[in-house]
């Protein structure tokens, strides 16, 4: 198979032409890719530095991280009878989104992904077939996300598990409960939390005794401000109260983080421009792939263990 090698320069950062190789298999690839890299001498002499392949990009349009697929006892997929159903949770505006869409684009880009029904609101519209309420099974699951009502199709749900190796589900925090005790036996459950905060953060605030609630409402509004304005939303009473509302809640679900198995902590919100450049570098690229890492392997170095933000002092 044929990849394409995407590589640069770790020292001065700058990223090198790339280049097609031909291997049998991404471990062959990647040790040609570095023995030709090697070969250029002179870029080496000259600079001094050493060299960092980035990735290879299959025949699909696939990047490969060589973090992953060197160690091929994490890279490999589970095996069909392991169905894993990956629920991804946060704050609004903390960064779900990107860190999905991105994840996708770089390396799984067909990934099931079911969506939660929603009705329509100031931030979403319900245009999109995928998130209204037509064309529901009789098996479903609602419940209440800020005053909206929101519905799982558990019938399409459950199809997507049947027919997939892995699943992921963006969910607000009150379907957790649920969800958890419907699939925890029946496949391998992940849960995964996207957090504004680290743990370190949040030990910092309990030592400083500021509450949690004050802060987040001192920092995730220009957040979901700027997120509005991206997405050309015209600020009525209706979005802004809705907004506040969102900021309010970012602490319940802050307080309800230590109940997922995993928690990725990210400081680059969903407004932030670094989502909209053509590379992804720095802490959005390794939220990024923690996410990758842990639909494939069930863990990953960058994420925190949700029982560690199990905060006694937390307000």
């Amino acid at each position: 198979m044929k990849y394409r090698v995407i590589w640069d320069d770790c020292e001065d950062n700058r990223i090198g032409e790339p280049f097609e190789i031909e291997g049998d298999s991404l471990k062959d690839a990647y040790h040609k890719a570095e023995g030709r890299i090697k070969g250029l001498s002179d870029y080496l002499n000259a600079h001094f530095c050493s060299i960092d392949i980035e990735c290879l990009v299959d025949e699909k349009g696939k990047y490969h991280n060589p973090d992953f697929f060197l160690n091929e006892e994490n890279y490999e997929p589970k095996a069909k009878k392991d169905k894993r159903l990956v629920i991804v949770s946060g704050p609004s505006g903390v960064g779900k989104g990107p860190i999905v869409e991105w994840m996708k684009k770089m390396y799984l880009p067909d990934l099931c992904q079911v969506k939660v029904r929603k009705t329509p609101t100031p931030k979403h519209k319900g245009t999109e077939n995928d998130l209204n309420f037509n064309n529901l099974s009789k098996d479903t699951y609602d419940f209440d996300c800020r005053g909206t009502k929101q519905i799982i199709d558990l019938h399409e749900l459950d199809s997507a598990l049947e027919s997939h190796d892995a699943v992921l589900l963006e969910a607000y925090y009150k379907s957790f409960d649920f969800l958890k005790a419907r699939y925890e036996n029946s496949a391998d459950f992940l849960s995964v939390f996207v957090s504004p905060l680290s743990k370190g953060e949040i030990k910092e605030l309990i030592k400083q005794g500021k509450a949690l609630k004050d802060y987040l409402l001192d920092t995730m509004p220009n957040s979901l401000i700027e997120r509005s304005k991206r997405e050309g939303k015209v600020f009525t009473h209706s979005l802004i109260k809705e907004l506040g509302l969102r900021a309010e809640d970012s602490a319940n679900e802050m307080r309800f983080a230590h109940n997922y198995k995993k928690i990725i902590p990210n400081h680059c919100p969903e407004s932030d421009i670094a989502w909209s450049l053509q590379n992804l570098i720095g802490e959005p690229r390794k939220a990024v792939d923690a996410l990758y890492q842990i639909i494939q392997t069930g863990d990953s170095d960058f994420a925190d263990d949700g029982s560690d933000y199990n905060f006694w002092g937390l307000k």
